[in-house]
């Protein structure tokens, strides 16, 4: 949810950089979703559990490097 709505903050201010980021970082959550899912199947869940937590850990990185590239606000981000 804080991903989207970073996003929308973001608008058309967004570096290329930045927004794959922010897509790069959906796409951890994503994975994290799917490891859940796999973790119910599987003969030895933790595995899943502990890729689950890599990407939530990832994503959670990277909404916070993007936070500080603007200081919560979009006309400051710059490009690293």
């Amino acid at each position: 949810m804080r991903l989207g709505v970073l996003d929308a903050l973001l608008d058309e201010k967004r570096t290329p950089y930045l927004k794959g980021q922010v897509r790069f970082a959906g796409h951890c959550l994503d994975d994290a979703e799917s490891a859940c899912c796999h973790a119910t199947k599987a003969s030895d869940p933790m595995s899943w559990y502990t890729f689950a937590a890599l990407s939530i850990h990832h994503a959670t990185q990277i909404w916070e490097t993007i936070q500080k590239l603007g200081n919560g606000d979009p006309s400051k981000l710059i490009e690293v």
